[in-house]
Protein backbone atom coordinates (compact mmCIF):
# COMPACT_ATOMS: atom_id res chain seq x y z
CA UNK A 1 0.00 0.00 0.00
CA UNK A 2 1.26 3.20 -1.29
CA UNK A 3 2.19 5.57 2.20
CA UNK A 4 0.67 8.95 2.54
CA UNK A 5 2.72 12.16 0.90
CA UNK A 6 2.17 14.01 4.42
CA UNK A 7 4.41 16.94 2.54
CA UNK A 8 1.38 16.75 -0.30
CA UNK A 9 -0.95 16.87 2.01
CA UNK A 10 -0.20 19.82 4.49
CA UNK A 11 0.41 21.97 1.08
CA UNK A 12 -2.59 21.31 -0.26
CA UNK A 13 -4.22 22.04 3.36
CA UNK A 14 -2.16 25.48 2.98
CA UNK A 15 -3.08 26.64 -0.40
CA UNK A 16 -7.01 25.05 0.77
CA UNK A 17 -6.67 27.77 3.70
CA UNK A 18 -5.09 30.65 1.44
CA UNK A 19 -7.98 30.25 -1.04
CA UNK A 20 -10.67 30.79 1.42
CA UNK A 21 -8.97 33.38 2.73
CA UNK A 22 -9.03 34.76 -0.59
CA UNK A 23 -12.31 34.00 -1.32
CA UNK A 24 -13.28 35.70 1.79
CA UNK A 25 -11.77 38.82 1.61
CA UNK A 26 -13.39 39.32 -2.26
CA UNK A 27 -16.42 38.39 -0.68
CA UNK A 28 -15.90 41.71 1.98
CA UNK A 29 -14.93 43.97 -0.59
CA UNK A 30 -18.29 43.71 -2.36
CA UNK A 31 -19.37 45.78 1.20
CA UNK A 32 -18.70 49.26 1.75
CA UNK A 33 -15.99 49.39 4.24
CA UNK A 34 -17.83 51.54 6.73
CA UNK A 35 -15.50 52.59 9.40
CA UNK A 36 -17.27 52.78 12.82
CA UNK A 37 -16.15 54.35 16.10
CA UNK A 38 -15.54 50.49 17.94
CA UNK A 39 -13.17 49.32 14.54
CA UNK A 40 -10.68 52.00 15.97
CA UNK A 41 -8.97 54.65 18.72
CA UNK A 42 -11.22 57.89 18.02
CA UNK A 43 -10.62 59.07 21.45
CA UNK A 44 -9.06 62.31 19.60
CA UNK A 45 -12.56 62.93 17.82
CA UNK A 46 -14.91 61.82 20.27
CA UNK A 47 -14.73 65.10 22.63
CA UNK A 48 -15.24 67.20 19.43
CA UNK A 49 -18.19 64.66 18.54
CA UNK A 50 -19.86 65.47 22.06
CA UNK A 51 -19.87 69.14 21.41
CA UNK A 52 -20.59 69.09 18.31
CA UNK A 53 -23.90 67.18 18.72
CA UNK A 54 -25.24 69.92 20.61
CA UNK A 55 -24.64 72.24 17.87
CA UNK A 56 -25.96 70.29 15.36
CA UNK A 57 -29.54 69.72 17.32
CA UNK A 58 -29.35 73.47 17.68
CA UNK A 59 -29.05 73.85 14.18
CA UNK A 60 -32.02 71.39 13.06
CA UNK A 61 -34.28 72.71 16.04
CA UNK A 62 -34.27 75.94 13.98
CA UNK A 63 -32.04 77.85 15.95
CA UNK A 64 -28.89 79.23 15.25
CA UNK A 65 -25.90 77.44 16.04
CA UNK A 66 -22.73 79.08 18.18
CA UNK A 67 -20.98 79.83 15.51
CA UNK A 68 -17.75 80.97 17.79
CA UNK A 69 -18.44 77.22 19.37
CA UNK A 70 -18.70 75.77 15.77
CA UNK A 71 -15.61 77.56 15.21
CA UNK A 72 -13.74 76.56 18.09
CA UNK A 73 -14.30 72.92 16.94
CA UNK A 74 -12.84 73.63 13.52
CA UNK A 75 -9.61 74.89 14.98
CA UNK A 76 -9.85 72.08 17.70
CA UNK A 77 -9.79 69.33 14.47
CA UNK A 78 -7.24 70.82 12.77
CA UNK A 79 -4.53 70.72 15.58
CA UNK A 80 -5.80 67.52 16.28
CA UNK A 81 -4.85 66.45 12.75
CA UNK A 82 -0.82 67.43 13.69
CA UNK A 83 -0.96 64.27 15.77
CA UNK A 84 2.01 61.91 14.65
CA UNK A 85 0.94 57.92 13.94
CA UNK A 86 -2.69 59.37 12.73
CA UNK A 87 -4.06 56.79 10.54
CA UNK A 88 -5.87 57.92 7.29
CA UNK A 89 -9.22 56.55 8.82
CA UNK A 90 -8.46 59.06 11.65
CA UNK A 91 -7.38 61.60 9.57
CA UNK A 92 -10.46 61.07 7.53
CA UNK A 93 -12.71 61.36 10.44
CA UNK A 94 -11.28 64.16 11.96
CA UNK A 95 -11.48 66.58 8.59
CA UNK A 96 -15.29 65.33 8.78
CA UNK A 97 -15.48 66.63 11.78
CA UNK A 98 -13.98 70.26 10.98
CA UNK A 99 -16.06 70.28 8.09
CA UNK A 100 -19.50 70.01 9.71
CA UNK A 101 -18.48 72.20 12.78
CA UNK A 102 -17.55 75.39 9.74
CA UNK A 103 -20.61 74.22 7.93
CA UNK A 104 -22.40 74.73 10.99
CA UNK A 105 -20.35 78.17 11.11
CA UNK A 106 -21.81 79.06 7.51
CA UNK A 107 -18.57 78.36 6.57
CA UNK A 108 -19.37 76.14 3.32
CA UNK A 109 -16.48 76.82 0.93
CA UNK A 110 -14.22 75.51 4.19
CA UNK A 111 -16.73 72.48 4.60
CA UNK A 112 -16.54 71.12 0.77
CA UNK A 113 -12.87 71.67 1.15
CA UNK A 114 -12.59 69.42 4.51
CA UNK A 115 -14.84 66.95 2.65
CA UNK A 116 -12.49 66.74 -0.10
CA UNK A 117 -9.32 66.17 1.99
CA UNK A 118 -11.98 63.97 4.11
CA UNK A 119 -12.44 61.71 1.02
CA UNK A 120 -9.02 61.53 -0.25
CA UNK A 121 -7.75 59.56 3.32
CA UNK A 122 -10.84 57.60 3.43
CA UNK A 123 -14.23 58.21 1.70
CA UNK A 124 -16.23 55.90 4.21
CA UNK A 125 -15.85 56.92 7.31
CA UNK A 126 -19.42 57.51 8.71
CA UNK A 127 -19.00 61.21 9.41
CA UNK A 128 -17.42 61.42 6.39
CA UNK A 129 -21.01 60.62 4.82
CA UNK A 130 -22.38 62.75 7.13
CA UNK A 131 -20.57 65.73 5.60
CA UNK A 132 -21.52 64.78 2.13
CA UNK A 133 -25.25 63.92 3.00
CA UNK A 134 -24.95 67.87 4.73
CA UNK A 135 -23.66 69.24 1.71
CA UNK A 136 -25.16 67.79 -0.80
CA UNK A 137 -28.44 66.42 0.47
CA UNK A 138 -29.94 64.65 -2.39
CA UNK A 139 -26.59 62.38 -2.32
CA UNK A 140 -26.78 58.34 -1.55
CA UNK A 141 -24.41 59.08 1.25
CA UNK A 142 -26.81 58.31 4.20
CA UNK A 143 -28.13 54.57 1.87
CA UNK A 144 -24.03 53.52 2.48
CA UNK A 145 -24.61 51.89 5.42
CA UNK A 146 -27.76 52.09 6.86
CA UNK A 147 -27.61 50.25 9.41
CA UNK A 148 -24.77 51.80 11.41
CA UNK A 149 -25.97 54.01 14.46
CA UNK A 150 -24.92 57.41 13.16
CA UNK A 151 -26.36 56.56 10.01
CA UNK A 152 -29.37 55.90 11.17
CA UNK A 153 -28.93 58.70 13.17
CA UNK A 154 -28.19 60.95 10.47
CA UNK A 155 -31.58 59.41 8.33
CA UNK A 156 -33.76 60.21 11.25
CA UNK A 157 -32.00 63.98 10.40
CA UNK A 158 -32.76 64.10 7.17
CA UNK A 159 -36.65 62.29 7.45
CA UNK A 160 -36.91 65.64 10.39
CA UNK A 161 -35.90 67.60 7.68
CA UNK A 162 -37.62 67.05 5.10
CA UNK A 163 -40.75 67.19 7.70
CA UNK A 164 -41.36 63.15 7.46
CA UNK A 165 -41.97 63.32 11.24
CA UNK A 166 -43.63 59.84 11.74
CA UNK A 167 -40.71 58.03 9.92
CA UNK A 168 -38.07 60.14 11.66
CA UNK A 169 -39.32 60.06 14.99
CA UNK A 170 -39.25 55.85 14.36
CA UNK A 171 -36.22 56.47 13.20
CA UNK A 172 -34.64 58.24 16.07
CA UNK A 173 -36.07 55.31 18.87
CA UNK A 174 -33.94 52.66 16.40
CA UNK A 175 -30.45 54.64 16.52
CA UNK A 176 -31.22 55.47 20.33
CA UNK A 177 -30.93 51.73 20.96
CA UNK A 178 -27.25 51.96 19.69
CA UNK A 179 -25.81 55.59 20.15
CA UNK A 180 -24.02 56.55 22.76
CA UNK A 181 -25.64 58.62 25.95
CA UNK A 182 -24.66 62.00 24.36
CA UNK A 183 -26.02 61.81 21.22
CA UNK A 184 -29.28 60.70 23.02
CA UNK A 185 -28.79 63.83 24.95
CA UNK A 186 -28.39 66.41 22.35
CA UNK A 187 -31.11 65.05 19.93
CA UNK A 188 -33.66 63.60 22.40
CA UNK A 189 -35.44 67.40 21.56
CA UNK A 190 -35.47 66.95 17.83
CA UNK A 191 -37.26 63.53 18.67
CA UNK A 192 -39.82 64.48 21.21
CA UNK A 193 -40.88 66.75 18.71
CA UNK A 194 -40.69 64.61 16.01
CA UNK A 195 -43.02 62.36 17.74
CA UNK A 196 -45.37 65.52 19.25
CA UNK A 197 -45.58 66.50 15.13
CA UNK A 198 -46.03 62.84 13.86
CA UNK A 199 -49.42 62.68 11.95
CA UNK A 200 -50.69 66.32 12.63
CA UNK A 201 -52.10 68.42 9.62
CA UNK A 202 -49.13 70.82 8.38
CA UNK A 203 -48.64 73.85 6.39
CA UNK A 204 -49.61 73.55 2.90
CA UNK A 205 -47.24 76.26 1.37
CA UNK A 206 -43.60 76.17 1.66
CA UNK A 207 -42.78 79.39 3.56
CA UNK A 208 -45.39 78.22 6.21
CA UNK A 209 -43.84 75.17 6.84
CA UNK A 210 -40.18 76.46 7.30
CA UNK A 211 -41.68 78.50 9.80
CA UNK A 212 -43.92 75.76 11.71
CA UNK A 213 -40.63 73.39 11.51
CA UNK A 214 -38.73 76.02 13.89
CA UNK A 215 -38.73 75.67 18.01
CA UNK A 216 -39.47 79.70 17.92
CA UNK A 217 -40.29 81.96 15.83
CA UNK A 218 -40.58 86.22 15.93
CA UNK A 219 -43.43 88.18 15.21
CA UNK A 220 -42.41 88.47 11.55
CA UNK A 221 -42.97 84.93 11.39
CA UNK A 222 -46.27 85.13 13.25
CA UNK A 223 -48.17 87.65 10.06
CA UNK A 224 -45.82 85.55 7.01
CA UNK A 225 -47.81 82.10 8.60
CA UNK A 226 -51.11 84.11 8.85
CA UNK A 227 -50.52 85.43 5.27
CA UNK A 228 -49.12 82.16 3.89
CA UNK A 229 -51.68 79.88 5.43
CA UNK A 230 -54.83 81.59 6.06
CA UNK A 231 -57.42 84.48 4.59
CA UNK A 232 -56.97 86.49 8.20
CA UNK A 233 -54.69 89.47 6.57
CA UNK A 234 -57.08 89.59 3.56
CA UNK A 235 -59.43 92.26 5.34
CA UNK A 236 -56.52 94.73 6.03
CA UNK A 237 -55.47 94.51 2.54
CA UNK A 238 -52.14 92.84 2.58
CA UNK A 239 -51.25 90.78 -0.61
CA UNK A 240 -49.94 87.50 -0.41
CA UNK A 241 -46.93 88.60 -2.78
CA UNK A 242 -46.07 91.55 -0.83
CA UNK A 243 -42.60 91.15 1.26
CA UNK A 244 -42.34 90.58 4.81
CA UNK A 245 -41.26 93.84 5.61
CA UNK A 246 -44.20 95.45 4.16
CA UNK A 247 -46.48 93.43 5.63
CA UNK A 248 -45.16 94.02 8.98
CA UNK A 249 -45.49 98.19 8.17
CA UNK A 250 -48.85 97.05 7.18
CA UNK A 251 -50.06 95.05 10.43
CA UNK A 252 -48.43 97.69 12.87
CA UNK A 253 -49.95 100.50 10.68
CA UNK A 254 -53.51 99.25 11.09
CA UNK A 255 -52.62 98.78 15.08
CA UNK A 256 -52.85 94.92 15.39
CA UNK A 257 -49.78 94.78 17.19
CA UNK A 258 -50.61 97.59 19.44
CA UNK A 259 -51.93 96.29 23.35
CA UNK A 260 -55.33 97.75 24.22
CA UNK A 261 -55.57 97.52 28.02
CA UNK A 262 -52.50 99.26 29.14
CA UNK A 263 -51.97 103.48 29.52
CA UNK A 264 -51.77 105.73 26.74
CA UNK A 265 -48.52 105.53 26.83
CA UNK A 266 -48.04 102.15 27.97
CA UNK A 267 -50.18 101.14 24.43
CA UNK A 268 -48.13 103.46 22.26
CA UNK A 269 -44.64 101.80 23.88
CA UNK A 270 -45.84 98.02 23.38
CA UNK A 271 -45.56 97.87 19.34
CA UNK A 272 -43.03 94.59 19.28
CA UNK A 273 -40.62 95.10 16.37
CA UNK A 274 -40.31 92.80 13.25
CA UNK A 275 -37.42 90.25 15.05
CA UNK A 276 -39.30 90.61 18.57
CA UNK A 277 -39.20 86.72 19.72
CA UNK A 278 -43.33 85.44 19.88
CA UNK A 279 -44.76 84.85 23.01
CA UNK A 280 -47.78 83.99 24.10
CA UNK A 281 -48.99 87.36 24.54
CA UNK A 282 -47.46 88.25 21.80
CA UNK A 283 -49.74 86.26 19.63
CA UNK A 284 -53.35 86.94 22.02
CA UNK A 285 -52.26 90.59 21.33
CA UNK A 286 -52.31 90.15 17.74
CA UNK A 287 -55.21 87.67 17.35
CA UNK A 288 -57.31 90.24 19.53
CA UNK A 289 -57.10 92.70 17.70
CA UNK A 290 -57.61 91.15 14.17
CA UNK A 291 -60.77 89.78 15.51
CA UNK A 292 -62.07 93.49 17.01
CA UNK A 293 -61.26 94.62 13.60
CA UNK A 294 -63.76 92.99 12.01
CA UNK A 295 -66.38 93.82 14.72
CA UNK A 296 -68.90 96.86 14.40
CA UNK A 297 -68.71 97.04 18.24
CA UNK A 298 -65.47 98.60 19.40
CA UNK A 299 -66.25 98.96 22.98
CA UNK A 300 -65.57 94.91 22.73
CA UNK A 301 -61.69 95.56 23.09
CA UNK A 302 -61.58 96.20 26.19
CA UNK A 303 -64.72 95.28 27.75
CA UNK A 304 -63.27 93.04 29.83
CA UNK A 305 -60.24 95.36 31.34
CA UNK A 306 -63.54 97.76 31.87
CA UNK A 307 -65.43 95.24 33.75
CA UNK A 308 -62.89 94.21 35.95
CA UNK A 309 -61.48 97.36 37.10
CA UNK A 310 -64.57 99.02 37.95
CA UNK A 311 -64.32 96.67 41.27
CA UNK A 312 -61.47 97.51 43.38
CA UNK A 313 -61.94 93.99 44.90
CA UNK A 314 -61.85 91.98 41.50
CA UNK A 315 -59.22 89.47 40.89
CA UNK A 316 -57.86 88.48 37.29
CA UNK A 317 -59.56 84.97 36.36
CA UNK A 318 -56.36 83.83 35.30
CA UNK A 319 -53.52 83.96 38.06
CA UNK A 320 -50.43 85.43 36.10
CA UNK A 321 -52.56 87.89 33.93
CA UNK A 322 -53.12 90.84 36.44
CA UNK A 323 -56.33 93.09 35.36
CA UNK A 324 -54.16 96.28 34.66
CA UNK A 325 -51.61 93.95 32.64
CA UNK A 326 -51.49 95.82 29.64
CA UNK A 327 -52.80 92.79 27.45
CA UNK A 328 -55.31 91.86 29.65
CA UNK A 329 -58.43 92.11 27.41
CA UNK A 330 -56.17 90.41 24.45
CA UNK A 331 -56.12 87.43 26.67
CA UNK A 332 -59.26 87.35 28.71
CA UNK A 333 -60.82 87.76 24.97
CA UNK A 334 -58.25 84.94 23.43
CA UNK A 335 -59.26 82.57 26.10
CA UNK A 336 -63.23 82.87 26.29
CA UNK A 337 -63.28 82.89 22.52
CA UNK A 338 -61.16 79.38 22.49
CA UNK A 339 -58.54 81.11 20.29
CA UNK A 340 -55.61 80.26 23.05
CA UNK A 341 -56.04 78.10 26.06
CA UNK A 342 -54.90 77.82 29.13
CA UNK A 343 -52.06 75.30 29.71
CA UNK A 344 -52.13 74.54 33.04
CA UNK A 345 -56.00 75.33 33.62
CA UNK A 346 -55.44 78.71 35.58
CA UNK A 347 -52.36 79.91 33.77
CA UNK A 348 -51.98 81.45 30.61
CA UNK A 349 -47.83 81.76 31.00
CA UNK A 350 -47.95 85.45 29.00
CA UNK A 351 -44.12 85.21 28.76
CA UNK A 352 -43.69 81.86 27.12
CA UNK A 353 -42.08 81.67 23.57
CA UNK A 354 -44.18 79.74 20.83
CA UNK A 355 -42.87 77.21 18.25
CA UNK A 356 -43.55 77.69 14.65
CA UNK A 357 -46.13 74.51 14.43
CA UNK A 358 -47.83 75.72 18.38
CA UNK A 359 -48.34 78.86 16.33
CA UNK A 360 -49.73 77.31 13.28
CA UNK A 361 -51.93 74.74 15.31
CA UNK A 362 -53.42 78.37 16.90
CA UNK A 363 -54.20 80.58 14.01
CA UNK A 364 -55.63 78.13 11.95
CA UNK A 365 -58.49 77.71 14.10
CA UNK A 366 -59.20 81.32 13.81
CA UNK A 367 -61.93 82.41 12.01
Amino acid sequence: MKKPNFATSAFAASLFAVTAIFVSCQSLQQEIPIQTVEEEDNSLALEIEKKLAKEDAAHFLGQNADSGECSTLASTAQKALAAEGLSKKQQARLLALQGRALFLAGQNDGAKKALADAQKKYPFDEEVLILENRLFPSSAAVQKKSDSPLMLLEDALSLYREQNYSQAAARFDTAFLRLEDFYKEAYNPLRQKAWSLKGMALPKTKEGQNIAAASEINVGDLLVLCRSETDLLDRIGAAKKISAAKLYSIVAGEGLLTSLSGSEQDNKASVPQSDKTLTRELAARFLWNLRIKSLSDKSAATKYSTRYRANVRAKSPVADVPVYSKDFDAILGCVEKELMALPDGRNFLPQKTLSGMETFEIVKNVK
